[in-house]
Formats: C-alpha cells, structure tokens, sequence
C-alpha cells in the first residue's frame, strides 16, 4: 500500500483519536461550575486538532468528541449547540502551514473565545428564556476557552519542536489536493 492510499485509513484513525481525546478531556477533565455545567479542558484538543487535520476531519473530531461528552455527562440540550459551535470554532484554524502554533492559528483563537462566548450566551439565553442569567456564565466560558488556548499552545509547541511527532502528522496534514 502506497503513502498516497494509506492517508485517508490515516486520517480517520486520527480523527478517531481526536475524538475520542475530545470526549476524555471533556468529560474527565473538568471542574463542575456553582451554578449549572462545567469547565472542561476539551476545547484545547480541538484547536490541536484543527491545526492537525483538514477542517472537515477535525470539524467531526470536535462534533463527536464535545458532542457526546454532552449526552453521556448529563447535559444532552447543550449537544447541539456544542455541536455547532465547536464545528465553527475548528473553521478558524489552518493545518495548512506545516505547524500546529503559527500566527494563523494564534489569531484563530480570538473567534474561537468569540464563538464560545456569544454562541452560548445565546443559546443559554434562549434555553432559559432569560438574557440576564446567562451573563453568570460569561466568566466560566472565556476561562474555559483561554483553558484550551493555553493547552492548545503547550501541546502544539512540543508537536512543533519533536521532529518525530511532527513527521506522524506531516502525513495527514492537507495537501494541494485537498482544496
């Protein structure tokens, strides 16, 4: 089997990964909040992801991975706004430069809060049927996100500075072809 006919085994092997990374981080890795949820260490992992495969493989690693987290940790209403939320987040990322911490995807963390933020203030206020109670969880989501950012930054650094890692995902990454 040729490089060129084991990249999309490869690619659904890592999306697997990814998803089932997201899923642990999550679900595992998390601090219960006062009020309703929690803050948890998934959104890292999905920037990494989306600065690894091609968006449309690290759109359905997130989906899956904080999709499910959602069901199985108890909060099945907050899954499809998780769903589409973390889908767009993965949007903003490149895996196209070669590098997983680069000035693209640094920028690509300034929606990314924008969309973590807003998307769930507004779902929760639709949810609650209250613009006011939402705000309480303001705080909870930018740490949430600045969480993952930090994470995102560490784990892409060592990915960056070990060739050995880096060369795992040089076969995965898009190419030319994938436009």
């Amino acid at each position: 089997m040729t490089t060129s006919n084991r990249r999309p085994f490869r690619l659904l092997i890592f999306t697997a990964l990814f998803a089932a990374l997201i899923f642990v981080a999550t679900s595992y890795l998390k601090v219960p909040l006062p009020a309703m949820g929690y803050v948890h260490l998934g959104d890292g992992l999905i920037f990494l992801a989306a600065a690894i495969l091609p968006w449309n493989y690290a759109c359905a690693a997130a989906v899956i991975g904080a999709g499910l987290a959602d069901v199985v940790g108890g909060f099945p209403q907050y899954a499809l706004a998780t769903i589409v939320l973390k889908a767009l987040t993965a949007c903003f990322f490149s895996a196209r430069v070669g590098r997983c911490v680069c000035p693209r995807n640094l920028t690509a963390l300034v929606p990314a809060i924008v969309i973590n933020m807003g998307g769930y203030y507004i779902f929760e206020a639709w949810l609650y049927k209250s613009f006011v109670s939402p705000l309480a969880n303001l705080p909870f989501n930018l740490a949430q996100t600045v969480c993952g950012a930090v994470i995102f930054i560490s784990l892409g650094m060592i990915i960056d500075k070990t060739s050995g890692l880096s060369q795992i995902f040089d076969g995965i990454r898009p190419t030319k072809k994938d436009k």
